[in-house]
């Protein structure tokens, strides 16, 4: 890794959210990707923008500008305590425009399912950490896992023991290798599948 791309990952954590695994393991997803013109990223969460950011920033160490589609319902998600927050359009909005991105990245404000028509089937990265409950990240991970292009990879944040839901749904959609898409890695709060 190189002290650039050590500065990007860096900052990027002091935002919180995601673990500085994650965030190693993404940027390995995205420098290992063999990007065509159009693949996109695809990220169900927004929150504040600040992760479109860092891969903007990550892949532009190497000269790709692949666009960036942030899904994110925001304003209409009704918190509840302990298990998702809500994102700020307007703070998310401002973080990729104030980074250049104008032109790379778009915000969908949209729940994931209503959204998904939109995304054609040329994902090079995939986040989902939207809501965390079985319900919802299964649907996410059939919804989305097939947009996936052969040899992408996606993380499902906060595979953990806080949230049972997302566990339960990654083990069941892995096991049955749905949409081609396997277990790449466990990490401290979140997994890599790949699409086989």
């Amino acid at each position: 890794m190189t002290p650039k791309i050590r500065e990007i990952l860096e900052w990027r954590a002091k935002y919180g959210m995601l673990e500085m695994d994650e965030l190693e393991a993404i940027t390995e997803c995205l420098l290992t990707f063999n990007w065509g013109l159009n693949d996109i990223i695809v990220e169900i969460g927004s929150y504040k923008g600040r992760t479109v950011q860092m891969m903007a920033a990550v892949l532009a160490t190497v000269g790709l500008t692949p666009k960036i589609v942030s899904i994110d319902a925001f304003d209409r998600v009704v918190p509840v305590k302990g298990m998702n927050c809500r994102g700020s359009y307007d703070q998310a909005a401002q973080n990729i425009v104030s980074a250049g991105l104008g032109k790379q990245s778009i915000i969908i404000s949209a729940f994931s399912d209503d959204a998904v028509d939109f995304i054609p089937a040329r994902v090079g990265f995939l986040i989902i950490d939207g809501w965390h409950d079985y319900r919802q990240c299964h649907s996410d991970l059939v919804n989305y896992t097939p947009k996936l292009l052969p040899g992408a990879h996606a993380l499902v944040d906060d595979y953990c023991s806080r949230y049972p839901g997302v566990i339960d749904a990654v083990d069941k959609f892995a096991a049955r290798n749905e949409a081609g898409v396997e277990l790449a890695a466990k990490l401290n709060k979140g997994v890599i599948l790949r699409k086989v």
